[in-house]
C-alpha cells in the first residue's frame, strides 16, 4: 500500500482500518499517519504481524523495510508513504475483498487504490475485490492517500459554569458550544492547576456538548478546558475556566445523630478570606444557608440542597466581598437561625 500526504503546513493525523476477507477468514489491518510515526517500529503506534502461515492459510500484512505489520503508522510529513499490502487466500477460496468506512474521506483527503497502474476512488466505494495473479493469489496493491490541508476547527466557547463560579453540590454540568466541523468530537481536560500539569480527569472524543463532572476530593479550585477532535486530529483548546466546589461534608459517622437543629458560630471569626460554618440537622431536610450584608440584602447562597440527618460543615470563601459585617442564616422547612460574621480586609 502507498500512503502519500502532500498538502503543506498541516497534514491530518488519522488511522484507516481496512477489513480483509476471503469469505472464510478475515482480519483487520490499519494504516495511517501521525506526527510520531516512523519508518522503523514505534511501540506506541505500530503492531507487528504474527509469523507468516504456510501456503493455503489466510494471511494479510503490511511490509515495511522487511518488517511485517497489521498496523503501521508513518509520519505525517508531505512525502509519499508506501504501505505494500501482501495477502494470501485460504485453501479453496478464490477472491480477497477489502472493506472500509469512507464516511470522512472527503474531509481527510483523496483516497485511491492502485493495481497495475489502474486507479480506483475509495471515496466512491466501500469495498474492493483484489484481482488474482497468474497463480490464483491476490496481487499486491497500493493505496494512495493525498491528505487535504488540515485547518483545525475553532476552539469551543465555554458556557457553564461561569469562570470562578462556586458549585454548591458534588457535581457540575460542563457545557460548551458545538463545532460546525463534520464528525466533531470533544476532549475535556480537568486539572488542579491552570497550567494543566496536574490533570485529574481527561475525557476523550465525546459526542455531546455537555458533561457531568463529579469529583470526590473537592479541590479548592478546579480548571477545565475543551477542544474539538476532528477526524483528522484535535484542534486547539478553549481558554480555560476555573470553578470551586463548596459542598457540605458530613462527619465520619462516629458522632451521634443530632437531636435538634443548630447553627454554630463560624470559625475563625473575624476571618480573611475564608471561614468554616458548622451546623446540625436532626432529620431529612431541604437546607439553605444564605449570606446577607449589613443592610439585610441577600448577596450569596452558600448551601441549597437536600440533607439527611447529620453534622455538617461548609466553607464560606469571601474573597470576592468587601470587608465588613455579614449575616448567615440557616433555614429548613421548620427551622430558621441567623448569626453574624466579620470579614476583615
Amino acid at each position: 500500500m502507498v500512503l502519500s500526504p502532500t498538502q503543506p503546513v498541516i497534514s491530518q493525523e488519522f488511522k484507516i482500518p481496512i477489513n480483509v476477507s476471503d469469505g472464510l477468514n478475515s482480519a483487520e489491518i490499519v494504516i495511517g499517519v501521525h506526527a510520531g510515526g516512523l519508518v522503523e517500529y514505534n511501540a506506541n503506534l505500530d503492531t507487528y504481524a504474527p509469523p507468516s502461515p504456510p501456503q493455503g492459510i489466510f494471511d494479510t500484512r503490511i511490509i515495511i523495510n522487511g518488517e511485517a505489520y497489521i498496523q503501521k503508522i508513518l509520519n505525517n510529513s508531505l512525502d509519499e508513504k508506501i504501505f505494500p499490502l501482501k495477502t494470501q487466500l485460504s485453501a479453496g477460496q478464490s477472491s480477497m475483498v477489502l472493506e472500509w468506512d469512507n464516511e470522512y474521506f472527503d474531509e481527510m483527503g483523496n483516497f485511491l487504490i492502485r493495481v497495475d497502474d489502474v486507479e480506483y476512488d475509495m471515496a466512491a466505494m466501500s469495498e474492493f475485490v483484489i484481482p488474482n495473479d497468474f497463480f490464483g493469489q491476490p496481487k499486491t496493491i497500493g493505496i494512495f492517500i493525498t491528505p487535504h490541508k488540515f485547518d483545525p476547527p475553532e476552539a469551543p466557547a465555554l458556557f457553564s459554569p461561569e469562570h470562578q463560579e462556586i458549585i454548591h453540590q458534588d457535581n457540575v454540568l460542563l457545557s460548551w458550544s458545538r463545532s460546525d466541523a463534520s464528525g466533531a468530537r470533544y476532549d475535556i481536560d480537568v486539572a488542579a492547576d491552570n497550567e494543566f500539569n496536574d490533570v485529574i480527569h481527561f475525557e476523550e472524543a465525546i459526542a455531546d456538548t455537555k458533561y457531568v463532572f463529579h469529583h470526590d476530593d473537592l479541590l479548592n479550585n478546579i480548571w477545565w478546558r475543551v477542544r474539538v477532535r476532528y477526524p483528522g486530529g484535535p484542534g486547539e483548546y478553549s481558554p480555560s475556566r476555573t470553578f470551586q466546589f463548596n459542598v457540605t461534608q458530613v462527619t465520619d459517622g462516629n458522632e451521634a445523630i443530632p437531636d435538634r437543629f443548630v447553627l454554630h458560630q463560624n470559625y475563625p471569626n473575624p476571618f480573611n478570606p475564608a471561614t468554616n460554618i458548622r451546623y446540625e440537622i436532626p432529620e431529612e431536610s431541604n437546607v439553605k444557608i444564605k449570606i446577607y450584608n449589613a443592610l439585610g440584602q441577600k448577596i450569596y447562597i452558600l448551601v441549597d440542597e437536600h440533607h439527611t440527618a447529620g453534622l455538617y460543615e461548609v466553607v464560606f470563601d469571601a474573597s470576592h466581598l468587601p470587608g465588613g459585617m455579614y449575616i448567615y442564616r440557616l433555614t429548613t422547612g421548620t427551622f430558621t437561625q441567623s448569626r453574624k460574621l466579620v470579614l476583615i480586609k
